[in-house]
């Protein structure tokens, strides 16, 4: 596997032990919590390398089911995963999402968990070319900026290239437990992530 020099370089805020128990998690494709130093915008996140159906599924069941897959502006031009705006329109304040994707080899309809995990493993193989996805699809992909402070895609595209991977990661927002019609607060985090035994890192 290996790593991006740019966002190798780049510092990020995460306690040695939990960072330890992260890389855990990434070896194995089970989800790790993001959580920002404001109140709300809790995420769930796994390397797109390693995720599995089960792990795909349970980013659809807690999150608000919009998945995506994020990854440097270079992948997007490496495989042709064009913004809505154009694949030359650049970084500019916002960032603009790209274009959805299916993997056409070994999915159905694209999708289901197992058919959404293959397309992100399809998009952080590291011989995946522009022909082995049909576009649209059904996967939400993402270019993420890299002077995105506090951003829970950068932070986790961070983490994998200091652990060797591509910096591909599959997120969701997650959903409030106590409250299913709002999103996840900070306070709510930590204890879900408790209660399935997943590490939580916070995002500065």
């Amino acid at each position: 596997m290996t790593a991006s020099p740019t966002l190798s370089r780049m510092s990020y805020s995460v306690d040695s032990d939990v960072f330890s128990a992260v890389r855990q998690s990434f070896a194995t494709g089970e989800p790790i919590v993001l959580v920002g130093k404001s109140t709300s915008g809790v995420c769930m996140s796994v390397p797109a390398a390693n995720v599995t159906a089960h792990s795909m599924a349970q980013l659809v069941k807690y999150s608000s089911g919009l998945v995506r897959t994020s990854f440097p502006l270079h992948i997007a031009h490496q495989l042709y995963i064009p913004t809505m705006s154009g694949l030359d329109a650049g970084l500019s304040s916002c960032v603009p999402t790209t274009v959805t994707v299916d993997a056409l080899d070994g999915t159905t309809t694209g999708i289901s968990a197992h058919d959404r995990a293959i397309t992100a493993r399809q998009l952080a193989a590291a011989g995946a070319q522009p022909e082995d996805f049909s576009r649209p699809g059904h996967m939400v992909t993402k270019v993420v900026d890299p002077q995105g402070a506090g951003s829970p895609d950068l932070a986790m595209l961070r983490m994998l290239a200091l652990s060797g991977y591509r910096p591909i990661a599959v997120l969701g927002e997650l959903v409030s437990v106590s409250n299913p019609h709002e999103m996840m607060f900070a306070d709510e985090a930590v204890d879900f992530a408790l209660e399935h035994n997943w590490p939580i890192a916070a995002i500065y």
